[in-house]
């Protein structure tokens, strides 16, 4: 067996600065992207394409409460591709859900 790495001609994975991240935002208003500010929030740090907290969120993998009382959640991605796939993931979502879930 060789002692050297094999993986060594990859291309490694770029790393972001968060804090050199163009184009930042404010945070949103957090009253109009939740119904109830009193529930504790889950944040996902490096949700990816965000379909774990998304799971979580409609319940379909595990329900998640504390003291009886279900969550707000939140995804949180600095690679903007990622960030892309989540929202148009989330938009989706949003427009196959049932009327009535709106």
């Amino acid at each position: 067996t060789s002692k050297h790495k094999k993986n060594m001609g990859r291309t490694p994975k770029h790393m972001l600065n968060p804090f050199r991240c163009p184009g930042q935002t404010a945070a949103p208003a957090w009253s109009a992207v939740y119904s109830d500010l009193s529930k504790p929030l889950l944040l996902d740090v490096g949700c990816a394409r965000g379909r774990w907290v998304r799971d979580l969120a409609a319940g379909t993998t595990v329900r998640l409460e504390l003291d009886g009382q279900t969550f707000n959640f939140c995804g949180n991605e600095l690679y903007a591709p990622l960030v892309e796939a989540a929202n148009a993931a989330n938009d989706a979502a949003a427009d196959a859900a049932p009327a009535a879930e709106k």
